[in-house]
């Protein structure tokens, strides 16, 4: 089941398991201009439609991205892994995003059994302010060029709201333990785990490595983070506040300070790699900037890239000024791990 931008979406929808699928990894109302299109080859569709978020090219990519994951998990190429019970998760015939069951780690590719290299692990956290996961910018585009870098690259969907904190932390935090216990399953490193989030997810990858001890995690520390246009800060000035009101509920004003991040870092945080574009109006590149100054503080090893331009959002920053990050942050991690 691999789709190519010869097929149109009529075909990419033709299975009932990949229609129910689709809205669990996909914003669905990416697909309404594509709709008086279905039955035009994916190539000239996105052409023809008009799409202002992204371009044609990134639209197509993005769609078949996705499909062809669906396809992996759903041929036994990949596994799709409900957290917790580590047993097969299906979505149901509607998927609620707020449902607490749907907490789930999507493998990588399937490997030779017999391969001796161990990789290292890349976990992956899309952003989503705490109230959904963007799998098709943010998770989808980074599992795939890190297994070109021969990462083991893992997907996870955390609880979000009405879930609070620390719940999403606990859930990454048992996600990294769980990768430690079954490394050898995955032809995996063990001491090179590396969670990477976007936005929220970044907010989400920095509290849980500098609060793992105080959650009751204390065997799961990451060994480098790499955080893209993170959510960091709670102060009014700069923070993101439907991500931190996502995260906390009725604890807002209870616990704000005490998931603004860049007061938070003890001295055991791992090496991070920190990137944000300067034209980001969602959330402020001061956020980053902020937090690289803590860590040089704590004389923790880090990179800090801020980019001209490309916005919020952009996962891989493909067409943007911040093209490249993903080639930095391989160079850091092979040069720090």
């Amino acid at each position: 089941m691999m789709f190519t931008s010869q097929n149109t979406l009529n075909e990419i929808m033709k299975e009932p398991a990949v229609r129910r699928w689709f809205p669990v990894l996909y914003r669905m109302n990416l697909l309404n201009p594509l709709e008086q299109l279905r039955d035009l080859p994916l190539e000239e569709a996105v052409k023809q439609a008009d799409i202002s978020e992204m371009s044609p090219e990134r639209q197509r990519d993005s769609i078949l991205e996705t499909a062809n994951l669906i396809g992996e998990i759903l041929e036994g190429k990949r596994s799709c892994l409900q957290l917790y019970t580590w047993e097969d998760w299906q979505p149901k015939e509607t998927f609620d995003a707020g449902d607490p069951s749907s907490i789930f780690l999507i493998t990588p590719r399937k490997t030779d059994p017999v391969q001796s290299r161990k990789r290292p692990v890349l976990l992956i956290a899309p952003g989503g302010a705490y109230d959904h996961v963007s799998y098709r910018n943010e998770g989808t585009p980074l599992q795939r060029r890190a297994e070109e870098k021969e990462y083991a690259a893992f997907m996870i969907r955390y609880r979000v709201s009405p879930s609070r904190y620390p719940l999403p932390q606990s859930d990454l935090l048992s996600t990294i333990r769980y990768l430690r216990q079954n490394a050898e399953c995955y032809q995996a490193d063990p001491e090179k785990i590396i969670i990477a989030g976007f936005s929220a997810g970044g907010h989400l990858c920095a509290s849980a490595a500098a609060k793992y001890k105080e959650l009751g995690f204390e065997d799961c520390r990451p060994d480098a983070v790499v955080l893209g246009y993170p959510v960091i800060s709670s102060d009014p000035e700069i923070a993101h506040e439907d991500s931190i009101r996502s995260l906390l509920g009725e604890q807002y004003d209870e616990l704000r300070e005490q998931v603004s991040m860049e007061h938070q870092i003890p001295s055991d945080f791992p090496p991070a790699f920190v990137w944000a574009c300067q034209d980001d109006a969602l959330v402020p590149a001061e956020n980053s900037i902020r937090f690289a100054e803590s860590l040089r503080k704590a004389k923790i090893p880090f990179e800090c890239h801020i980019y001209r331009w490309g916005g919020h959002g952009i996962g891989l920053g493909e067409e943007t000024s911040a093209a490249r990050w993903s080639e930095e942050m391989f160079r850091f991690l092979n040069e720090v791990l």
